[in-house]
C-alpha cells in the first residue's frame, strides 16, 4: 500500500476516508484491538512503566524464495518474523511488540502478511502498537547462500535509520540471531550478556524451521490444533529446539 493510500495518505490515518471506506464492523474491531493494546501496555497501579524502547518486526518478505526450496509454502515469512522476534526479546533493554499483536491491526487494514509497505505506513503502524522502532525484513536465496536484510524505521520520524545484511551459507537460524545482533547495535543498545548468549546457543536445522514456520502460519490463520499438531511433530523430532515447547504453550494457555 503506498503513503497517498485511503488508508495512510501522507502518513497520516485519515479517518473520515476510513469511514467511508471501511465498514462499521471493521472498524469496531480495529478500535477494540487498539484499546486492548492500549490496556496491555498501561502498567499496573503502582508500577512504573515501561520506559525501554518498543520494537516491532514485520513479516519477512520472502519472494525471492525458489519454488523448488524446502521451504517453499511453509509460512517461512511468518516463521522467521517469529524467530528474529524471539532472538530480539532475549535482550533486556528491549519491549517486545508481540508478533500477533502486530499481525492482527495489519489484518484489519489489509496488510496482513505483507512486507512490501512503505515506510510511512510501516511508522503509522508503529504508532498503533505503540513501537519505537519498525523492523522491516527480506530473505533472498542466493543459489546456496541465503541474504537476511533488515531496515529500521525510527517511528517518530519515519526516517530509516539503518540498514543491516548478513549473507552466508551458516544455517537459517545462525544467520538470523546475527541480524537481530545488528538491529540491537542499529538501535543503540547493548549486546545480549554474555550469560543469556551463551544459554541460547542452541540451532535449529532447517527442517525444524519449516515445521515452526507451518505452525506459525496456521496460528495466524486461526487454526490452533493444526498448529499444536505441527509443534508436538517438532518436539517429538526437535526435543532440544526450545521454540515449540514454547509456542505451544502460548496457545494452549491462550
Amino acid at each position: 500500500m503506498e503513503s497517498g493510500s485511503p488508508f495512510f495518505a501522507g502518513g497520516q490515518i485519515m479517518c473520515a476516508r476510513i469511514i467511508a471506506l471501511v465498514p462499521t464492523k471493521v472498524l469496531t474491531i480495529a478500535f477494540a484491538t487498539l484499546v486492548l493494546l492500549l490496556l496491555a501496555s498501561a502498567p499496573a497501579f503502582g508500577q512504573e512503566p515501561d520506559t525501554r524502547p518498543g520494537i516491532a518486526v514485520l513479516p519477512f518478505d520472502v519472494t525471492q524464495l525458489p519454488p523448488s526450496s524446502d521451504l517453499a509454502g511453509s509460512g517461512l515469512n511468518f516463521g522467521l518474523q517469529h524467530i528474529l522476534l524471539s532472538e530480539l526479546e532475549a535482550n533486556p533493554a528491549l519491549r517486545i511488540v508481540e508478533r500477533r499483536a502486530l499481525n492482527e491491526i495489519m489484518e484489519e487494514f489489509g496488510l496482513h502478511g505483507s512486507a512490501n509497505i512503505d515506510q510511512r505506513t510501516q511508522a503509522q503502524l508503529g504508532r498503533l502498537v505503540f513501537a519505537r522502532y519498525m523492523v522491516g525484513t527480506s530473505y533472498f536465496d542466493l543459489s546456496g547462500d541465503v541474504r537476511l536484510d533488515a531496515r529500521i524505521i525510527d517511528v517518530e520520524t519515519s526516517e530509516i535509520i539503518l540498514t543491516a545484511r548478513v549473507t552466508g551459507s551458516d544455517p537459517l537460524f545462525d544467520l538470523t540471531g546475527t541480524l537481530a545482533e545488528r538491529v540491537t547495535s542499529g538501535v543503540d543498545l547493548p549486546p545480549l550478556p554474555d550469560a543469556v548468549r551463551e544459554a541460547r546457543m542452541e540451532t535449529m536445522p532447517q527442517e525444524a524451521i519449516r515445521l515452526l514456520s507451518l505452525a506459525v502460519r496456521e496460528q495466524e490463520k486461526g487454526e490452533m490444533d493444526q498448529a499444536i499438531e505441527f509443534l508436538t511433530l517438532g518436539i517429538d523430532r526437535y526435543p532440544n529446539v526450545s521454540a515449540f515447547t514454547d509456542l505451544r504453550a502460548e496457545i494452549q494457555g491462550a
